[in-house]
């Protein structure tokens, strides 16, 4: 097996996967579907040029080949999840003083997603506003979530800044913490 995705790791939640390793499965396994991160062994602390990551061993019993015979062959499923994470936004203003901290607020058009007031932090040698989504969200390659910033804090004269804030990208700030995906926004 290979990866073709180079942000397979990204994506993936498979805690002490090593890219660089050799891996091995061994088929046939008692059901039809296998956790991958759990069934897939590292055989190997590194692994040839142009080898894939991971070898598939095929135990050929009588049954499986009578099944392959008889026209209903064994399949076998392997179930990788993504990774959740909390959406970290840094709010880099061009004017300090502009916004109180009480002021703006990142909202999700749908109201799936919440984030508290941003606090003021210093971040990449610059204060920044920072706020962190109060749930977790599993990795998509897309969301179907839209946000906006707006301004005026909870009062009815709320006036939107951006309406469509950018969403955090796996990979694109690799100094977040663990368990967040971070976002740095100018304004």
């Amino acid at each position: 097996m290979d990866i073709t995705d180079p942000a397979f790791v990204l994506y993936t939640r498979w805690d002490g996967f090593r890219p660089t390793s050799a891996y091995g499965l061994e088929l046939p396994v008692v059901s039809g579907t296998v956790e991958a991160a759990q069934s897939i062994r590292e055989t190997a602390p590194k692994r040839g040029i142009g080898e894939g990551f991971c070898t598939v061993r095929i135990r050929l019993t009588d049954g499986l080949f009578r099944a392959a015979q008889d026209g209903t062959p064994e399949s076998c499923t392997l179930v990788f999840h993504a990774p959740e994470h909390r959406w970290e936004y840094l709010l880099e203003t061009h004017t300090d003083g502009m916004y109180g901290t009480e002021d703006l607020l990142i909202e999700e058009y749908g109201g799936k997603l919440t984030f508290p007031p941003p606090e003021p932090v210093t971040e990449y040698g610059r204060r920044m506003l920072r706020t962190v989504s109060s749930e977790t969200v599993p990795m998509h390659e897309r969301y179907a979530y839209r946000l906006k910033l707006t301004a005026g804090g909870n009062t009815s004269r709320r006036r939107v800044l951006l309406k469509s804030l950018p969403l955090p990208q796996a990979g694109a700030y690799l100094d977040a913490a663990p368990g967040l995906l971070r976002q740095v926004c100018r304004l």
